[in-house]
């Protein structure tokens, strides 16, 4: 769901979204050794083509006029990557087709109010949101196991706490707000730390994380000249990977379920 500002007459043109990343700079050190990856964005009208300083992966990224991904590709060294969603008149999303190499899943999404069903065979759940469009609970079952996210806001509509259950480990993400930054601590099965710094328009300009000895630090580059009428490139981070059984995973290879701080999903069969 995005917040979107409604204009009184009716919008016939063509129109390029006002804020676009153009740059993506991600510096990960695992013990001790540090790997920095530049992902540059180049914009045609609705569509962000992007290309990473590795070349391990490249793609392109198309939306419609209301902020919402049509359709998503992404080449990488572990295959293709192809997602296209459907939106109904509301712009709901009701549909999401993934082709990952060759095996296609879809997944189909049944409104009922601000709660969205959802069902792509091997796994099922359900997404329900606020009356501002954010998301307060995610809910996933897959292979036998659950897993739940809960997520609470302060008066101001920014985000406080994320609380994970599943049957394979509970953790928190509170957040402490000082101006556009939010500094946010891991507990319970999952301890860390790190912060993240928005822009007057709202979007993430810096995010670290720090959990065991392993650390994150991103930045974000916009054309964001003025205000931002469409929600497009707001950042999200994976927070967990699970298998087909339901159970977090750090495997690189085989099926998984990514799964992201703004709900999404991504899923992947990784050789």
């Amino acid at each position: 769901m995005k917040n979107i500002i409604l204009f009184l007459f009716p919008l016939f043109i063509y129109a390029q979204p006002d804020c676009m990343m153009t740059l993506m700079t991600s510096e990960s050190t695992n013990n001790g050794t540090s790997t920095t990856i530049i992902t540059t964005y180049t914009w045609d009208g609705l569509t962000s083509s992007f290309t990473t300083s590795d070349n391990s992966s490249s793609g392109y990224i198309t939306y419609n006029t209301n902020g919402d991904i049509v359709e998503q590709f992404t080449e990488a060294t572990w295959g293709t990557n192809t997602v296209t969603n459907q939106y109904n008149s509301e712009n709901q999303l009701i549909q999401a087709t993934t082709n990952n190499s060759g095996i296609e899943t879809t997944t189909t999404y049944t409104w009922d109010g601000l709660t969205a069903n959802f069902d792509a065979g091997s796994y099922s759940g359900y997404i329900t949101y606020n009356a501002n469009g954010d998301m307060v609970e995610y809910f996933m079952s897959v292979g036998g196991s659950t897993n739940q996210f809960l997520y609470s806001y302060d008066s101001e509509n920014r985000i406080i706490q994320l609380s994970v259950i599943s049957a394979q480990s509970n953790w928190e993400q509170n957040y402490t707000w000082d101006g556009l930054t939010a500094n946010f601590i891991y507990s319970g099965s999952m301890e860390g730390t790190g912060y993240q710094v928005m822009n007057e328009q709202g979007y993430m300009i810096e995010y670290q994380q720090i959990i065991g000895g392993s650390e994150t630090h991103s930045w974000y580059e916009y054309n964001c000249p003025t205000s931002t009428l469409l929600d497009m490139t707001k950042s999200s981070h994976l927070i967990t990977t699970v298998d087909m059984l339901g159970r977090e995973s750090t495997n690189n290879k085989g099926f998984q379920v990514h799964i992201y701080n703004d709900g999404s999903v991504d899923k992947k069969y990784v050789y």
